[in-house]
């Protein structure tokens, strides 16, 4: 019996922006053959931007993007780390 219950899949801007061409295609195709819900966390308005610019160049659909943030003391220590343990829940 197949179960009808979307998987919810997020994609992490983490490794800066030259990254995104390598994982951000796949997110709008995941979103646009409907098998999954999608959501892309970013750090920056350039990496919001260059994913929004990436999938409309490819005619991809753009899934829901949520710009993460930490406290400036724990970016201090390490800007991505902060963000992800800032961001856990």
């Amino acid at each position: 019996m197949k179960n009808d219950v979307k998987k919810r899949i997020g994609f992490f801007v983490l490794g800066g922006i030259h990254q995104i061409l390598h994982f951000i295609p796949a997110a709008g195709a995941l979103l646009r053959n409907h098998d999954h819900d999608v959501v892309i966390f970013t750090r920056s308005k350039e990496e919001d931007e260059m994913c929004r610019d990436v999938l409309a160049a490819l005619k991809l659909p753009i899934p829901e993007i949520i710009f993460l943030t930490a406290p400036k003391w724990m970016q201090k220590i390490s800007p991505k780390l902060a963000v992800m343990f800032h961001n856990l829940k």
